[in-house]
């Protein structure tokens, strides 16, 4: 024996409708589950040359850009109006510093939140550990509890101690990403 109920509406114990059909098999939800957005994601379009011990600004992060909502514009990503909440923050950025010898490099990058710094990480070579490479990646991985209208920017810092430059950012090889975390 099968048993069918039909309803068109699903509400919980308070009276807010969590379900709705439109008799045709199309649902709608409403606030069951949710979406992990606003979310945003950039590569790095082309090479950022650094000048030595200067922190700079990475912007032109528009390679494979993806945007929900229309808060990143490949530098900038700003919380929407009422979507402030806990967000997933990742920023990945390869260095390359060139023909590099064994006195040491140091590479940092930044993540900001309405230009001050929230988190840093550094990689460094010199005499004792040096490997004999010339490209060096960091990677911040992050959760941030952001209000409308915070503004996400990225900076990085290199510097090389034979007095050399201060590296190229890689691109296709660097990235920011995030998404808006649900149910936290």
């Amino acid at each position: 024996m099968t048993s069918i109920i039909k309803v068109n509406t699903i509400q919980d114990g308070g009276g807010n409708v969590l379900l709705t059909s439109n008799g045709s098999g199309t649902l709608t939800t409403n606030n069951i589950g949710g979406d992990n957005t606003p979310a945003f994601y950039g590569e790095l379009a082309s090479v950022v040359t650094l000048s030595r011990a200067v922190t700079t600004a990475i912007t032109g992060f528009t390679q494979d850009e993806i945007d929900t909502d229309s808060a990143f514009d490949g530098t900038t990503f700003t919380v929407p109006s009422g979507e402030g909440g806990k967000y997933a923050l990742t920023v990945t950025m390869t260095i390359d510093f060139g023909d590099i010898g064994a006195d040491g490099e140091t590479f940092t990058i930044s993540l900001l939140n309405n230009g001050s710094t929230v988190k840093q990480a550094r990689t460094s070579t010199n005499a004792s550990n040096f490997r004999n490479i010339n490209i060096e990646t960091c990677t911040i991985e992050t959760i941030q509890t952001l209000a409308a209208g915070d503004a996400i920017t990225f900076k990085a810092y290199g510097v090389d101690a034979d007095g050399g430059g201060g590296g190229k950012v890689q691109a296709n090889k660097s990235s920011v990403q995030g998404y808006k975390l649900i149910g936290v």
